[in-house]
């Protein structure tokens, strides 16, 4: 049995929300354009009997050249660097640090809005990258 999930994006101080509705465990969506500001989503899951509800309150911050990598800086990092080279060179420690096993994969944001690459650390020294992770 496939789950029915329903997500709503909610701009409370704007006085919008728009929801979103699929059925099975990906929806093959993205976070949509936004204006920076506070808002509030709610996903709510049905799978036969059971239903399962998540509100959060998230803050969309406007990405400025200052704050992501650029393609000069991400060509800049090689095989072998620390994480503390790799923040010297990009000027941030990255986000959303995730490890399996004993490899830590770094989210450096990019220009424009829905952009980004990867950067994968084993014991603290880099071993691959990927540039231009997902769309816009």
């Amino acid at each position: 049995m496939e789950p029915t999930t329903t997500w709503t994006l909610r701009n409370r101080k704007a006085g919008w929300a728009q929801s979103w509705q699929w059925t099975g465990s990906l929806p093959g969506r993205y976070f949509p354009r936004v204006e920076a500001g506070r808002y509030e989503s709610t996903t709510v899951a049905t799978c036969g009997d059971v239903t399962l509800e998540a509100t959060h309150e998230l803050r969309v911050k406007e990405k400025t050249r200052a704050g992501t990598v650029s393609k000069g800086e991400w060509k800049k990092i090689r095989k072998g660097m620390t994480r503390a080279k790799v923040k010297a060179i990009v000027g941030s420690n990255g986000r959303d640090a995730s490890t399996v096993g004993k490899k830590t994969t770094v989210t450096y944001d990019m220009m424009p809005f829905y952009r980004w690459s990867h950067v994968v650390y084993r014991n603290g020294k880099v071993v691959d990258k990927e540039w231009n992770v997902a769309h816009d």
